[in-house]
């Protein structure tokens, strides 16, 4: 399940701004490069960064989970370059949070979320067992979703540079 929110309060220009500066000086990591990761993506702490609308981003999504429930959220920015492209690699967000101070010897559940910031002809595609879905993207909502639901960035021709935030929030697992 796929589920929506909205993010009417924040000016999405002001927002790409933030996101253009914030991948120009916080690469994805220390052998960028020559890693694995998307071209332009950036470190995974971009909620703490001291920036009025990264603070309501990142309070919008504490008040959607509960304060109380949330461990701990990785954020970064990604951006595609307008043009054809060979769409991403499959994957989920759902194995151990290595990258964040979660101990394996805790119960915790990852859900992952995209914001798209500007108007864009290609979406996310989703895949499971059952089913193959993609999302028309729409600016400035919250795709929310479980981390272990394999997603990638859909095929295509882009007519214009996407920008996205997403993040990865480790939620307690009261089981």
């Amino acid at each position: 399940m796929i589920y929506l929110l909205e993010n009417n309060n924040i000016d999405s220009n002001e927002l790409i701004e933030v996101a253009k500066n914030y991948l120009e000086t916080n690469k994805c990591c220390v052998d960028y490069p020559n890693c694995e990761h998307p071209v332009h993506q950036s470190d995974t702490t971009l909620f703490d960064l001291n920036e009025q609308n990264i603070f309501k981003l990142k309070k919008q999504l504490f008040d959607y989970f509960g304060h109380q429930n949330v461990m701990y959220i990785n954020s970064w920015v990604y951006k595609r370059d307008k043009g054809p492209n060979t769409g991403g690699v499959w994957h989920n967000h759902s194995s151990n949070p290595t990258y964040s101070p979660i101990s394996t010897q805790q119960n915790y559940k990852v859900k992952s979320c995209i914001l798209y910031l500007n108007d864009t002809n290609l979406g996310t595609e989703f895949e499971d067992e059952n089913f193959f879905i993609r999302i028309k993207p729409k600016k400035m909502i919250w795709y929310i979703f479980d981390g272990t639901l394999h997603h990638k960035p859909e095929y295509g021709h882009l007519e214009k540079d996407r920008y996205v935030i997403s993040c990865d929030v480790i939620l307690k697992d009261y089981k």
